[in-house]
């Protein structure tokens, strides 16, 4: 509300109050699954997951060449994971 509780107001003055749709969705898991690439080089790799509450980034790693990656990230409704090596999307995946 826009009006701190206890704080006193006159009659008919307008509040606003936010009203809730109802519990957000159960999180659900997705794995991602990345092989670094094999060039002799270290990579940055990050995961960002876009749904129902925003946008985040959910993993954020320097990995060895050749390394796999399985990482379990929680989303809420639909969305989508996305992959990124030194900040280029490799990957994109749909989360349903």
């Amino acid at each position: 509300q826009d009006v701190p509780p206890g704080e006193q107001i006159l009659q008919k003055s307008t509040v606003k109050l936010p009203v809730s749709l109802g519990p957000a969705p159960a999180a659900q898991l997705a794995t991602i699954q990345v092989w670094v690439q094999d060039d002799g080089e270290q990579h940055r790799i990050k995961v960002v997951i876009e749904d129902q509450t925003g946008t985040r980034e959910v993993y954020d790693a320097v990995h060895d060449p050749n390394d796999f990656i399985s990482i379990d990230v929680p989303y809420y409704g639909r969305g989508k994971a996305q992959v990124y090596e030194d900040d280029v999307l490799i990957q994109e995946t749909a989360l349903q």
